[in-house]
């Protein structure tokens, strides 16, 4: 469980801080799943493969889906779209908003949490 100064800090953090925490998060994600599809290609691996192949290929080869494949694509052209500050499809910005949303309800309620912990001793 958090400290409350840890509480503190993130429910006090500016947006820039809270961007830049998000950031660090999806690129620790991205490298994560990166290294879980390059050890599933390690499973099957052809000479004549690269890991700088497309990625619709290489997650065409390991056993995706064309429509996993497909929806994959239209995430990170999504993502793409957010840092180029263009509109994402409206499904996927209330997916981010409802995270969000959740993500900052959670880290209230811990706060209160700690914070009645921290006058009842408990």
């Amino acid at each position: 469980m958090p400290t409350k100064e840890q509480l503190e800090a993130e429910l006090n953090a500016t947006e820039k801080d809270k961007a830049i925490a998000k950031l660090r998060e999806l690129i620790s994600d991205i490298d994560k799943w990166e290294a879980n599809l390059r050890a599933a290609e390690r499973q099957i691996w052809q000479p004549h493969w690269s890991h700088d192949d497309p990625l619709r290929g290489r997650l065409l080869r390991i056993g995706k889906s064309p429509e996993e494949v497909r929806e994959l694509e239209r995430r990170l052209d999504a993502l793409n779209a957010l840092r180029q500050g263009r509109p994402i499809p409206p499904d996927i910005k209330k997916e981010i908003d409802d995270t969000t949303a959740a993500e900052e309800s959670a880290l209230v309620q811990l706060a209160q949490i700690a914070a009645k912990r921290d006058r009842t001793g408990w």
